[in-house]
């Protein structure tokens, strides 16, 4: 039995971004990637106010401040080119090419299964959760239940103690 899984999930996951994004090779690419889709512009501004030339500082200021709108999609461009860089100059990057498939096979997992995932919630066998810390324990009828159809577990989290147990769960077939 696992103290706070969440935490735990959400501490394996920061520790692989972290060490994936902390690669000297990645943050390369990444400053490539982030010189294709925002540095021009910044360059351009600081050439055109410096030589006095109109229209790189309007460009330049016009591309800036549609950067800085919360609409901008700059990020969702940027990543993936300084990946798409990674693949290409460091081909042979085994450990990081392999952090970067298994977060963008999570994420595509969470948005290809999402509609499933609800369903398979509903159609699971989640056993009577069971609280330990009350000597011989007691089932709570009303604890609050998360379920984790992709690895098959079922977290409940007790209403009086606050202790979370994670139990496996069979999933009906669809």
């Amino acid at each position: 039995m696992e103290k706070h899984p969440k935490w735990a999930k959400f501490k394996r996951f920061i520790k692989k971004l972290v060490k994936c994004a902390l690669n000297p090779r990645f943050v390369l690419c990444f400053g490539i990637a982030w010189m294709i889709t925002n540095g021009w512009a910044y360059i351009l501004l600081g050439v055109g106010a410096f030589f006095n030339i109109g229209w790189m500082t309007a460009v330049g200021g016009a591309y800036i401040a549609f950067l800085w709108l919360p609409i901008s999609p700059e990020k969702l461009i940027t990543i993936p080119i300084a990946i798409g860089l990674m693949r290409w100059l460091f081909p042979k990057d085994k450990e990081t090419l392999g952090l970067l498939k298994d977060l963008s096979e999570k994420a595509k997992n969470e948005l290809k299964f999402g509609k499933k995932r609800k369903n398979k919630q509903e159609n699971a066998k989640i056993p009577a959760p069971v609280c330990e810390n009350e000597g011989n324990g007691h089932v709570h009828e009303h604890a609050h239940v998360h379920v984790d159809v992709f690895e098959n577990t079922a977290e409940f989290t007790c209403p009086c103690c606050g202790t979370v147990t994670i139990e496996e769960i069979e999933t009906k077939p669809e």
